[in-house]
């Protein structure tokens, strides 16, 4: 009973941090969220290259330089090209949060392996005790 109480206290527990500890975990936090910028913008930049660089992004490109087009012709070309940037601006992020969903499924379930081995970990321990008090 008294193992089984020390678990419930170990489970509730919560430890004080030093200063050096939290400005640590600050930085790592700030290191992680560059990298998620990261990630994100080339992502993006990947999609938006992609679709420059598709034929027919070539072709509006060009065609946008042609003297004989009309003002009007050219602004549909130029909403044209717009709208292709925009759509692989979004691609590209919801390519980044795809990946990023992968990672922190991956983080979950890393977590998870930890806390089952110390679970596992205080359960021998208690249950040696119980043994040796039962001896």
């Amino acid at each position: 009973m008294r193992a089984l109480l020390l678990l419930a206290c170990l489970s509730v527990t919560t430890f004080a941090l030093d200063d050096y500890t939290v400005s640590r975990l600050n930085a790592e936090r700030a290191r992680a969220e560059l990298a998620n910028r990261q990630l994100r913008q080339i992502c993006v930049d990947g999609a938006i290259a992609e679709a420059g660089a598709r034929p027919e992004t070539i072709a509006l490109r060009i065609s946008l330089h042609d003297p004989a087009l009309t003002d009007r012709e050219k602004r549909i070309i130029e909403f044209k090209l717009d709208a292709i940037h925009k759509a692989a601006e979004a691609a590209g992020k919801q390519e980044y949060l795809r990946i990023a969903a992968i990672e922190n499924a991956e983080r979950r379930q890393a977590e998870r392996d930890v806390l089952a081995r110390q679970t596992a970990i205080w359960q021998a321990i208690i249950l040696e005790q119980a043994i040796r008090k039962a001896q």
